[in-house]
Order: structure tokens, then C-alpha cells, then sequence
């Protein structure tokens, strides 16, 4: 049966299929007429919003996923560094391990050049003095003093400029921390986000703060 028109009826059939009556044939079927563009719901809505919506907004520019720069800058023979750091901090900061961790190191990142060149000359440092201390680089990827009108950071502004090219500075910083992982040596992070663990810069941190 179909209501039409506000009144009750039996609907015509041709026939059952799967307990599902077809239409006849000369049954003209319901239509809906499309409500016009410059009428439609939506469009008066999107309209409205662009009215209050990202008025300061003056470019959207989309992220690399982090499982792309992840895999992009994958590097195997680090991990057993990583690992191997980790669990003698883990072990120092219990106190089955005696020696001293010393996080040393620029107090920002910008400079990722300087950064490792320091990095390198740690390393004979650590083979020297392995048995009494644990060196680990700090590489701080954001800024603490960051805010309106301060930089915030290498990973987020690494042109120093303003200009937010979070692609380049989140590629930047990876690298960054694999090529001290390379040289045998931990890195320290401090983290000033609840979203920073989950950047793609994580797996490369041996301490963090």
C-alpha cells in the first residue's frame, strides 16, 4: 500500500521477488525536485560561516602525514642505539647504573649544522669518559620562550622568519636526530605540547622533558 496524495491506496504489482513488490511498469514514479543552488541549505550556511569563520587566516598549507616522513627517513642501524640509551637513563635514573647523564648541548636548535658539528666532537668525549658519564645532546625543537611575536621554534618556524614551513622543519628535525643517532650518541628533547610525542621526531628521542 503507498500513501499518495493524502489518501490510501494498494499499490499495483507485476510480480514478487525476494518478498520485495516491483512497481508496474506504468506507475509513474516519486520524484523529489532538487532545491536550487542559491536556495540550497548548505550553500546559505557555508555563506554565513565565511562571514565569521578564518577571517585571520591568510593560507592553509597541508602537512606530510608522519608515517610518510617516518618511512622516508627510516634508518635500522640506529635503533639499538636508541634502545641501548634509553634503558641505561632508564637505569641511572633507578640507580643501578652509577653513572652520571649529562644533557648538553645548544639551548635551541636552530642551527641544525652547529648542532651536529657539536655532536661530533662529543663523541670522543663519551669513548674518553664512557664509563663514568652518559652524554646526551640537547636538541630543543621548541622554543619555551616562543609565543605572539617570538620564535617558536625549530620544528615549527625553521626559516626563523615567520613563515611556518612546518613540512621543512618537521623533515629538518628528523634528520636531525638520526644523524646524532649515527654517531652513537642519545638525544634529549623537551616537549612543550601534548600532540609533540606523536610527531613523527619521537622515536629518535632518548630523553625527554
Amino acid at each position: 500500500r503507498a500513501l499518495v496524495a493524502g489518501e490510501l491506496r494498494h499499490e499495483p504489482s507485476i510480480g514478487r521477488r525476494g518478498g520485495c513488490t516491483r512497481r508496474a511498469a506504468d506507475e509513474e514514479p516519486h520524484t523529489r525536485t532538487a532545491m536550487p543552488p542559491e536556495t540550497a541549505p548548505d550553500d546559505d550556511e557555508s555563506a554565513l560561516l565565511s562571514r565569521i569563520d578564518d577571517l585571520r587566516i591568510a593560507s592553509i598549507r597541508p602537512l606530510m602525514p608522519a608515517a610518510c616522513l617516518i618511512e622516508e627517513l627510516a634508518d635500522a642501524s640506529v635503533v639499538e642505539t636508541i634502545r641501548g640509551a634509553r634503558g641505561a637513563l632508564s637505569a641511572i635514573t633507578r640507580g643501578t647504573d652509577q653513572r652520571l647523564a649529562v644533557v648538553i648541548g645548544p639551548a635551541a636548535a636552530h642551527d641544525p649544522a652547529a648542532v651536529l658539528e657539536f655532536a661530533r666532537r662529543l663523541v670522543p668525549v663519551q669513548q674518553r669518559l664512557g664509563g663514568e658519564l652518559l652524554l646526551v645532546v640537547r636538541v630543543f625543537l621548541d622554543e619555551p620562550g616562543g609565543g605572539a611575536g617570538r620564535w617558536s621554534g625549530a620544528m615549527y618556524d625553521p626559516g626563523l622568519d615567520g613563515s611556518f614551513q612546518l613540512n621543512r622543519g618537521f623533515r629538518q628535525a628528523r634528520q636531525l636526530l638520526v644523524d646524532i643517532a649515527r654517531l652513537g650518541l642519545p638525544a634529549g628533547c623537551l616537549y612543550l605540547a601534548s600532540i609533540s610525542p606523536h610527531l613523527p621526531i619521537s622515536p629518535h628521542i632518548s630523553r625527554r622533558a
